[in-house]
């Protein structure tokens, strides 16, 4: 029995049989963390039969390979029209109103999802997407990110133009997250066609472990940021992303679903 669960990686839930159980995030990446290894190592049928073993033993584990980019270029799908239009969620909200719309926020309710194909190429899913060259999809979002040479790796294109656009609406953040400015400028500043949907998801997890309840509690200066400057009035077009980056830390850094999601244990 838990009197009280503290951290932002560990969830109490009931499995399909109403047992209760924790859910724990244990590892971010391609790569295993020593805590994941531990679990398995704990949990091998010869560990457990052990009486000696006190340790609560692990359901089931599981992979979350997300709803967002690195599920798409996992399966050597290249998106190739990254757009905030083209990035959906499960809510419906009455934009007008004025204020900002916390409840669809709560990571265990709101789901990301991508739509419009139209532009995507597909490859062979053993293809190694590093080496793949293309023409590039002249698209409105690839542009205005300053892409413009005829021919790039549409999957560094996914990532960079993916990033250009959160810019806007994360960035906010930076008076109390600092790291959140390198994090955006590091990928920016210089396009990379190695760039890694997994790897730019892993760096910014990392920041996100690394907050303090003060820091996700601390006002945000403004809605939109542009150029160093943030504005603070409401963005007259109509999107709910205007009101899901708005508020408090938190609502900003809490999920990053049209990127994707980590992997974790039960």
């Amino acid at each position: 029995m838990f009197d009280q669960i503290q951290g932002c990686r560990v969830w109490a839930a009931r499995d399909r049989v109403g047992r209760e159980v924790i859910i724990k995030m244990v590892s971010v990446g391609e790569k295993e963390s020593d805590e994941l290894k531990i679990y398995k190592r704990l949990n091998a049928p010869e560990a457990r039969a052990d009486p000696r073993n006190r340790t609560l033993p692990v359901i089931d584990y599981i992979t979350y390979n997300g709803l967002g980019m690195v599920f798409l270029h996992q399966h050597r799908i290249a998106h190739r029209d990254v757009d905030i239009r083209n990035m959906v969620m499960n809510a419906l909200y009455e934009i007008c109103e004025g204020h900002d719309c916390v409840e669809i926020r709560d990571p265990s309710v709101v789901r990301y999802a991508y739509i419009d194909f139209e532009a995507s190429a597909i490859f062979p899913v053993d293809a190694d997407i590093g080496k793949i060259v293309m023409e590039r999809e002249r698209r409105f979002r690839t542009l205005h990110a300053g892409l413009e040479s005829p021919e790039s790796n549409p999957f560094a294109d996914d990532i960079y133009v993916l990033i250009y656009v959160l810019q806007r609406w994360v960035r906010v953040v930076e008076n109390v997250v600092p790291e959140i400015g390198v994090f955006f400028d590091e990928i920016l500043s210089s396009y990379s066609s190695d760039l890694s949907a997994i790897e730019v998801l892993s760096k910014f997890r990392r920041i996100q472990a690394g907050l303090t309840p003060e820091q996700l509690r601390s006002p945000t200066p403004g809605r939109l940021w542009h150029q160093g400057t943030i504005s603070v009035s409401s963005y007259n077009g109509y999107h709910p992303h205007v009101f899901v980056f708005a508020g408090k830390v938190k609502r900003h850094i809490n999920n990053w679903g049209p990127v994707g999601n980590e992997p974790a244990s039960s």
